[in-house]
């Protein structure tokens, strides 16, 4: 059986590229095997990841690490205590900037900190964020001065803190104290017992208050320990220093790890742990990192040599996922220390990139860019060495004759029988297969196309011909048929049918069926099926050999990059890769059910061009090729990460300020926010470390949204004008081990008050009780002017009949003053008529607007409710406009205007003019052009009068001003003052019509370029003002061009 699939890059390798193995924040690295500890590492190197000082943005030393309940890390670090939830990194820093030393997460559910002169812990305050609360203003005054906290130990209710010549001990409400004979060494908790090394009166054990003498045993009593374990119950190790371990059991003391004696002398013990699995991991001074099992025999060594940033390590820490975390001197590391994945380079023999596998006699051949590599899978350790001849980029491995296998490359295709290499054919070739059916020809692919070789009577391969295909030909797989099944570059799947030619075969493509079509997928051949893996699903070849179909397989496929890949091993089960996750999968008919489904997210980022997996009678391996190496996943030593991790929402912020910041996984009551408060962001995180980190997150706005949404690459979701309602907020949380974790929060967005039903409603009302009041005013001012001037005239007609002598004159002069008062009653009567003209039509909108709403609440949306408003406030505005423009005509002409004169800068006038009129020029989008002088601009003038004289002249130049153009505003200065010029890029106005320009109701042939509407008042009020103030206006105009205004202010003061 084949035991190999593969999917070849996009690219010829020429020089190595791919998607590279380190991102710009998170380096990730595999530990190397240097040449003095190459043993250590026989079956391969575990993944590192380094987390350098510009990462966290801390200082370079970190001293200790722990990790609380809910998973998040902390670091004892120079620079103050370093906080990482798995998406963030946050500082909190001492009061006197002091370097932390020690964090140690206790039995009350509380981060304790030590540090140079403070000791303390963390909290959350009331809006749930991480605080510092400082202890030592507790401490009896007389021993309040103390330099570095070294270590933190916990009894049941108290906690130790150990500085160099003083313990203190917090019992949650006082601090007691005890003084060391000269000085405080070592300190470390095992079995229950607290052991305090003091260099004046050796090792004690504290316990209730009191330090008392450990042993009698001057082996054990004097020794200068630095770090305590117990591997066992009955076992403690004392590490010192300076190196040397000693194992007490049983009253007993004996030297553990002898073998490594001169190794720790060299490098010095600062910290030893006990790792989940038994063994024992040492960070050191000098040395890096060693582990070893529970007999002290070595087992890992890592070192700056393979993948640490350093040497010094200060701290070692196992977290709740496995994972080994250093507190180093340069950085903090993270390291895999549960992962059942390594990678098999350098120190392996093998090169960095690879391509595809092929297992045969226990032997693995790997293709390489730069040749082809064999090495023996029955083993614990590995080596690999490479083939003569091939120098070039190789490609597909698949077995031959008897122990031979076809190995493809661009030097030609070759055969290899474990002596030596054969070459078949001198093409190109980058895939191979031997026909079953028809024995003596192999179907050769290539990058544009399929060629068939053919053994003849002497036993040599000759080419035989090249097929009607034209494509780049990845892979082959014959079924059960003899039919030839094609994985191309471009085309998806082809199906070649041989019983008529092996030269020119029915070729079967499947472009009606969209998913296998115009798209890369990976080929699989189990027994003579074949099935096929997209990016979005795994089909089957129908028994009949003549339709594909989709099988029933609960995987939600990743859908990235990389098309998942099929293959066997050598026992008949068929496995499936995608992207970090490999599944052993049991095939039933059209089902495929999971028997056995591993996630390992460390790998999902590089390219993973193939996969072979071999079974032996102890485990599994899985050999994948990648443009990093030959990574292997052995299943035996894989920890399997079924710990549930904490997903909370960390911050919620409204409008850009932060609402709420803590570690929110189910909300209570929802949260409230105003109509107004509506650009809202939440923030999340998952407390998970496990493979390379990443987590992927879907976020889902329950109320809003029907799907989840993936947050590729980001931590937080905004949402920006949301209407009215109830919603929840929901967030899931996918680690690289496959686990899933959900948080969400309620929340409700209030309606606004000025859009209520009753608001729209108190408007009509206010509109309609204007309205009448205004009517009513207007009509008793209009008849108290009708009866006076009737007074006046019947006055004048008896002094007409007093002064008989001056009847001529007396005729001339009510000859005249018949006709003003005919003029006069001709403009109260156009008044009337414009007024009634004017704001009939509005008002009528209103009423009938105003008509629905009353009779038809109920049956109306919000929407609708919204518009009817909206229009009703459109037709209030116009009859403002039209009552504003008649009462101002009306004061000018009565003479019952005031004038108010005072010293004002036309600057300050011209800016007040542009704030005024901005709604209106947005609305059409006017853009407004200035150049305010630099100098005051000073006049004598009644500043609101002239104010509405420039606002008329304005408000005129928006309606006429097309959208999208422009408004010039120009002041400059005259002989006699100063001038204010206003230039539209309107229709214009027509010569025939200059002379009707100010006066009053004046309607021109151009009208305004927006449908606003026009009185005809306003340049007539512009230029009644004028005359008032003593100012000169006047117009120039181009029709088709626009109209400039000009307004010439007297500078008298």
């Amino acid at each position: 059986m084949n035991t190999s699939s593969h999917k070849f890059p996009r690219f010829r390798f020429s020089g190595f590229s791919g998607k590279g193995a380190a991102s710009f924040l998170i380096i990730l690295l595999f530990l190397s095997v240097s040449a003095a500890a190459q043993n250590l590492n026989p079956s391969g190197i575990k993944p590192v990841q380094n987390f350098p000082p510009y990462i966290y943005r801390g200082s370079v030393q970190n001293w200790a690490v722990t990790q609380d309940s809910a998973g998040i890390m902390y670091f004892a670090n120079n620079s103050g205590i370093m906080i990482y939830d798995g998406s963030e990194w946050q500082i909190i820093k001492m009061d006197n900037d002091a370097t932390v030393r020690m964090v140690n997460y206790g039995n009350d559910n509380r981060v304790y900190v030590g540090a140079v002169s403070r000791l303390g812990f963390l909290y959350r305050d009331p809006q749930n964020r991480i605080k510092y609360k400082a202890l030592e203003n507790l401490i009896p005054e007389e021993h309040r001065e103390f330099l570095d906290v070294w270590d933190i130990l916990f009894t049941d209710n108290e906690v130790v803190f150990r500085t160099d010549k003083r313990l203190y001990i917090w019992d949650g409400k006082k601090f007691s104290v005890l003084t060391a004979g000269k000085y405080f060494t070592g300190s470390a908790k095992v079995n229950g017992k607290i052991l305090i090394y003091d260099s004046g009166g050796g090792v004690k054990e504290y316990k209730n208050g009191k330090l008392t003498r450990f042993t009698d045993d001057p082996r054990i009593f004097n020794f200068d320990f630095i770090s305590v374990i117990s591997p066992d119950s009955a076992t403690i190790l004392m590490c010192a220093y300076e190196g040397g371990i000693l194992a007490y059991r049983n009253g007993e003391v004996t030297e553990f790890a002898p073998a490594l004696k001169n190794f720790f002398r060299e490098n010095f013990i600062y910290k030893a742990i006990i790792l989940p699995d038994g063994k024992i991991a040492f960070a050191t001074f000098k040395g890096g990192i060693m582990i070893t099992d529970n007999k002290g025999n070595p087992v890992f060594h890592i070192t700056d040599k393979n993948g640490l940033r350093t040497n010094i390590i200060f701290d070692v820490f196992s977290d709740r996922e496995k994972n080994l975390w250093a507190a180093t001197d340069d950085g903090i590391t993270r390291i895999s220390y549960g992962s059942g994945i390594t990678l098999l380079y350098p120190g392996y023999g093998l090169p960095k990139g690879t391509v595809s596998g092929f297992i045969k006699n226990n032997n693995l051949f790997i293709s390489a860019p730069f040749g082809v590599y064999s090495g023996r899978t029955d083993g614990s350790s590995f080596e690999f060495s490479k083939l003569p001849q091939i120098n070039d980029e190789s490609w597909d491995i698949t077995s031959f004759e008897d122990n031979s296998v076809l190995i493809s490359t661009s030097q030609g295709l070759f055969s290899y029988d474990g002596a030596g290499l054969s070459q078949l054919s001198g093409t190109y070739t980058f895939t191979a297969l031997p026909l079953k059916k028809y024995p003596g020809h192999i179907l050769c692919g290539k990058d544009d196309g399929i060629y068939l070789l053919e053994k003849d009577e002497t036993g040599k391969w000759q080419k035989a011909g090249e097929l009607p295909v034209y494509d780049e030909c990845r892979r082959f797989v014959e079924d059960k048929n003899g039919n030839v099944w094609v994985e191309t570059g471009n085309s998806g799947i082809l199906k070649l049918d041989f019983s008529t030619s092996l030269l020119r075969p029915i070729i079967t493509g499947f472009r009606g069926q969209s998913p296998l079509y115009n798209k890369p997928v990976s080929l699989y051949n189990a027994g003579g099926y074949i099935f096929i893996a997209t990016d979005s699903a795994v089909y089957y070849v129908t028994d009949d050999l003549k339709s594909i179909r989709k099988m029933e397989i609960e995987i939600s496929f990743r859908q990235d990059d990389n098309i998942p890949i099929l293959t066997g091993d050598n026992m008949g089960n068929i496995w499936l890769h995608d992207l970090g996750r490999i599944c052993k999968l049991e095939i039933s008919g059209s089902k495929a059910e999971i028997r056995e489904n591993y996630y390992i997210g460390m790998i999902a980022k590089y390219d993973i061009f193939g996969m072979t997996v071999f079974q032996d009678k102890d485990f599994e391996k899985v050999f994948l090729t990648s443009n990093e190496g030959l990574f292997l996943f052995q299943l035996k030593n894989h920890t399997r990460r079924e710990i549930p991790f904490n997903l909370s929402i960390r911050k919620i912020e409204v409008n850009k300020n932060v609402f709420y910041q803590g570690d929110l996984i189910q909300g209570g009551d929802p949260f409230e926010f105003s109509y107004d408060r509506n650009y809202i962001t939440f923030s999340f995180a998952a407390l998970t470390y496990i493979g390379d980190g990443r987590v992927e997150y879907y976020t889902r706005l329950e109320g809003f949204e029907e799907n989840w949404v993936y947050e590729k690459g980001r931590n937080f979701r905004e949402y920006i004008n949301l209407p009215p309602g109830r919603y929840r907020f929901m967030v899931k949380a996918v680690n690289s081990a496959g686990l899933t974790s959900y948080a969400n929060v309620e929340f409700e967005i209030n309606q606004a008050w000025y859009l209520t039903t009753a608001a729209y409603i108190f408007y009509i009302l206010l509109l309609l009780a204007g309205t009448v009041f205004y009517i009513r005013t207007r009509t008793r001012f209009l008849e108290k002017t009708n009866s006076e001037l009737e007074k006046r005239v019947h006055e004048r007609t008896a002094q007409f009949e007093k002064a008989a002598n001056d009847l001529s004159l007396l005729n001339d002069q009510l000859k005249s003053k018949n006709q003003n008062l005919e003029k006069l009653n001709n403009d109260k009567n156009e008044y009337l008529s414009i007024a009634a003209h004017d704001i009939k039509n509005p008002l009528s909108s209103i009423m009938g607007y105003s008509e629905i709403l009353f009779e038809d609440t109920e049956s109306l949306n919000h929407e609708e409710i919204r518009n009817y408003g909206k229009n009703i406030h459109q037709n209030s505005s116009n009859i403002i406009s039209i009552i504003e423009k008649l009462l101002d005509a009306d004061t000018i002409e009565s003479g019952r205007i005031t004038v108010d004169e005072e010293v004002f800068d036309l600057r300050e006038l011209i800016a007040e003019l542009i704030t005024t009129n901005s709604l209106h020029c947005k609305s059409k989008s006017i853009k407004v052009e200035y150049d305010e002088p630099s100098e005051p601009a000073k006049v004598r003038s009644d500043y609101n009068l002239s104010l509405q004289i420039l606002d008329n002249i304005f408000s005129n130049a928006c309606k006429y001003t097309f959208s999208n153009t422009q408004i010039t505003i120009r002041l400059n200065g005259s002989e006699s003052g100063r001038i204010i010029s206003v230039t539209d890029q309107g229709p214009g106005i027509l010569p025939e019509e200059r002379e009707f320009v100010f006066k009053k109701f004046a309607r021109l042939s151009n009208r305004p370029t927006g449908d606003e509407s026009s009185t005809g008042l306003g340049l007539s009020i512009v230029k009644m003002l004028c005359d008032k103030l003593g100012h000169k206006v006047w117009f120039e105009s181009t029709p088709g061009l626009g109209t400039t205004f000009y307004v010439e202010f007297k500078s008298d003061i």
